[in-house]
C-alpha cells in the first residue's frame, strides 16, 4: 500500500486546521461551554466511527484466508472516547443550565 506512510500525517494536519479554526470561535463565543461541549461530542463521534471501522476492517482481514490481524488498545481507546463524550455532555448540559438560570434570574 503506497498511501500508508502518509496516513498519520493527514489526520494530524486535519486536527491542526480544526484547532486553528475552532479555538478562536470557541473563545469569542458567549456560550463557550456549549460550543466546547459540542466540539468534544463531535470529536468523540468521529473518532468512535474511526475506531469501529478499524475493528471491522481488522476482523474482515482476520476472516480472510491467509489473513491475520490483531488490534491492541481498543478498550483503552473506548474508555478515552467515553471520557471525551462525558466531558462534552457535562459542558453542554452545564452551559444550558447556567443559561437557563441566568434567564430566570433576569426576569
Amino acid at each position: 500500500m503506497v498511501y500508508m506512510p502518509f496516513f498519520p500525517i493527514v489526520p494530524f494536519g486535519g486536527l491542526l486546521v480544526f484547532i486553528a479554526l475552532g479555538v478562536p470561535l470557541v473563545l469569542r463565543s458567549k456560550h463557550r461551554g456549549a460550543t466546547g461541549g459540542a466540539v468534544l461530542l463531535a470529536m468523540a463521534l468521529i473518532f468512535s466511527w474511526f475506531l469501529r471501522e478499524s475493528v471491522e476492517r481488522c476482523a474482515e482481514i482476520d476472516r480472510s484466508p491467509n489473513g491475520s490481524c490483531q488490534m491492541y488498545g481498543v478498550a483503552d481507546q473506548s474508555m478515552a472516547l467515553a471520557l471525551l463524550t462525558g466531558t462534552g455532555v457535562v459542558l453542554s448540559v452545564g452551559s444550558a443550565l447556567a443559561t437557563a438560570r441566568a434567564r430566570a434570574g433576569s426576569r
